[in-house]
């Protein structure tokens, strides 16, 4: 990514030969690491005429201080379920009530994110992912990378991140948000579950998630995760034989 915002300095220099506005989209903007977002800071507060730089991000406490300072927010809340049904029933007039309602779900309530599970086998792939990690931590981590052999690290880290935000809900009482077709799973998984030992675990895949991107070797950075996932649950057990 470091190189992509380092491009920006000399394309947003050029003039557009209509002196149309031109708008310069970071998307999510808080995959940018720390030698990207300064990168960014020069450009981001001079920008040029008719230059305009539109970030977003569903965690903007993420971002580095120094590119919130030189931003305006403008928080964009999701729909209501109902209004969100019948947006999804209209853009795919086949999908069944039930398939609509695991969509709001898988997407987190985001009405872009549950339409692309609609329209593809978004929703088949991440219902597999989903399966292979409620057998965790019984299961052996490896066999599970095993199983999801073939996939990108990317879409594999989002599903565990998002595994692990129902499993905290879970933790504190609340229904899962992204996999509620899973949520006795997820309640049986909670009550083996080192709470600290979670919050470690989802910092160390939000790192690992800003490199997500790059050509790492998929299976070893999901073999990884997974083991490092595993230990929230051994670090359970073992407070739990203390006397």
């Amino acid at each position: 990514m470091i190189d992509q915002i380092r491009s920006l300095a000399g394309f947003v220099e050029l003039a557009s030969h209509r002196g149309a506005e031109r708008v310069i989209l970071i998307d999510p903007a808080d995959a940018m690491n720390a030698a990207a977002a300064n990168a960014l800071l020069k450009t981001l507060e001079e920008p040029p005429p008719a230059v305009r730089f539109l970030l977003t991000s569903d965690r903007p406490e993420r971002l580095a201080a120094t590119i919130r300072s030189r931003c305006r927010r403008l928080p964009v809340r999701l729909p209501a379920a109902e209004q969100l049904r019948g947006w999804l029933s209209e853009g795919v007039p086949d999908a069944k009530g039930a398939s609509i309602d695991a969509a709001i779900s898988a997407g987190g309530g985001a009405p872009f994110a549950a339409l692309a599970f609609l329209q593809d086998s978004g929703s088949r792939a991440r219902e597999r992912m989903a399966e292979a990690l409620a057998t965790l931590p019984e299961a052996d981590p490896i066999a599970v990378a095993e199983a999801l052999a073939g996939n990108e690290a990317e879409p594999l880290l989002r599903a565990l991140h998002a595994w692990t935000v129902d499993l905290g809900r879970s933790l504190l009482g609340a229904a899962p948000v992204h996999f509620a077709t899973h949520s006795d799973r997820l309640r049986k998984v909670a009550a083996r579950t080192d709470p600290k030992g979670l919050g470690r675990f989802e910092q160390t895949l939000l790192q690992q998630l800003r490199w997500a991107q790059h050509p790492l070797n998929a299976r070893l950075v999901i073999e990884d995760i997974l083991l490092e996932y595993q230990a929230i649950f051994r670090a359970r057990a073992r407070g739990a034989a203390r006397p």
